[in-house]
């Protein structure tokens, strides 16, 4: 696995790629993407890491009915539109 995301993984990561958002091509990934389900214990390793790692575990779905796993896959990201959760 190549970490994208400068310095080394938090924990060990499945197989899967890094995401970059269309409004950020050519800068730093926004998502990490395993090929498949997570292994056990993973969810809560990445958690308790979140502080120095800055990387939350999310269960995504895609669109309805594509198979492309949209907009993940695809990058169709926006981040500079989305609302601060804080």
């Amino acid at each position: 696995m190549t970490w994208p995301f400068g310095g080394d993984p938090p924990v060990p990561l499945p197989p899967g790629r890094a995401v970059v958002g269309e409004e950020r091509k050519g800068a730093e990934p926004l998502l990490w993407i395993s090929d498949g389900p997570a292994p056990a214990g993973l969810w809560g390793q990445l958690h308790r890491a979140h502080a120095h790692s800055g990387l939350w575990p999310l269960l995504l779905s895609p669109l309805r009915n594509d198979a492309d796993f949209r907009p993940w896959l695809s990058g169709e990201l926006y981040p500079a539109q989305a609302s601060d959760p804080g």
